[in-house]
């Protein structure tokens, strides 16, 4: 994804210029950087099922990388934790 690895590294500080941005309530827009042809098949993976914005916004901004709504003690999940 555009961006992505740059805004996860610290080097990049403003999110709007990664590549993924919410059309509308049903319709998620991914940049690209190259050809991904496994795309469809990794977006099965739980790390992109949906989470609750107030979960995330508890902790902070959605696009802050200190967050710590993943912190133990203050992640939610949509399915049962072991």
């Amino acid at each position: 994804m555009k961006n992505a690895e740059e805004f996860n590294k610290g080097t990049l500080k403003d999110f709007s210029q990664v590549g993924i941005k919410a059309i509308d309530n049903h319709t998620l827009e991914l940049t690209l950087v190259g050809p991904m042809p496994y795309l469809l098949g990794m977006m099965k993976h739980y790390s992109w099922f949906p989470v609750p914005r107030h979960v995330i916004e508890k902790f902070g901004s959605v696009t802050d990388r200190a967050n710590r709504w993943t912190k133990a003690g203050n992640l939610v999940a949509t399915a049962p934790s072991h």
